[in-house]
């Protein structure tokens, strides 16, 4: 009998190398998870990626080709989401010298209080001809006030039910949530030429069903991608996205083309894996 009690010989030392493997490998297992977690809490959130995309849109003015539009989407600024990982963002902007910034919603989370960081974060933003927001869900849930307050002070414009011309001919639409705001899209449509381009505006990408094949740039967030991505595995979204076929990237209807970023924030549990934070930037570029 050996000192464990176990026996000796070539069974018993066989058995015992699997009992020693098998620790190993659970060891290895919970090790892995750790760091799996570990990476998708504090590493990924924060790899903020750059996508750039040329998008062709019919009827485009000559004077506006290779117009170069950010789009800042899902910030979600709050406890879990620093004013360093906002003003990552921001430079990011800056960095890619666009003409156009454009907020989809979601802008906070938290409290209202954020509002007014985040604007103030976001008045740093260059983007000489427009920079323009509208709200997501979470903007409403938490109080639009403070933020509204704060990014038209830093010359941001509201696009809420309404639509503005960004350039000789190209207008620039913003529709208000469909989930906890007040949308008015056939107010907004009505002030729209289907035959000519425009950018659209809405945190909700829902809004895409509902909108006609024309040569419009339809940019939306509120998915997040699911935040966490694996192979085989059904993203998860809100769920008053359950049933669409709208998650994340490109999606097209005619001429009428929407891009849904992955957006720069998180929701909680603020977690990313294989689904990192974005920056979209697009080029315009005559049909």
């Amino acid at each position: 009998m050996g000192a464990d009690g176990i026996g000796s010989g070539p069974e018993v030392d066989a058995r015992l190398a699997r009992r020693i493997s098998r620790r190993r490998f659970l060891r290895r297992l919970a090790l892995t998870g750790l760091g799996a977690t570990a990476y998708s809490l504090f590493l990924e959130p924060r790899r903020l990626q750059v996508t750039t995309h040329e998008v062709i849109l019919p009827g485009l003015p000559a004077a506006l080709d290779g117009l170069r539009i950010a789009q800042l989407s899902d910030l979600h600024h709050s406890p879990w989401v620093t004013a360093a990982q906002v003003a990552k963002a921001v430079r990011a902007v800056n960095a890619a010298g666009v003409d156009v910034a454009v907020l989809t919603g979601d802008a906070i989370d938290g409290n209202a209080a954020y509002g007014r960081s985040v604007g103030a974060l976001l008045a740093a933003v260059q983007a000489p001809r427009g920079r323009y927001f509208v709200y997501g869900n979470h903007d409403h849930w938490r109080g639009v006030g403070p933020l509204t307050s704060a990014l038209q002070a830093a010359g941001w414009t509201l696009l809420n039910n309404t639509v503005a011309a960004l350039a000789a001919g190209l207008a620039v639409a913003g529709i208000d949530d469909l989930l906890a705001g007040q949308p008015q899209l056939g107010q907004v449509l009505r002030r729209l030429n289907p035959r000519q381009p425009a950018l659209f505006l809405s945190h909700n990408p829902r809004v895409f069903g509902e909108l006609p094949p024309a040569p419009w740039l339809v940019l939306a967030g509120h998915t997040h991608g699911g935040q966490v991505h694996l192979p085989g595995i059904p993203r998860v979204l809100p769920p008053d996205m359950d049933g669409t076929p709208w998650v994340v990237g490109w999606y097209r209807r005619g001429a009428a083309q929407m891009y849904i970023t992955r957006g720069i924030g998180c929701v909680v549990p603020p977690v990313r894996f294989n689904c990192p934070p974005e920056l979209p930037v697009f080029t315009l570029r005559r049909g």
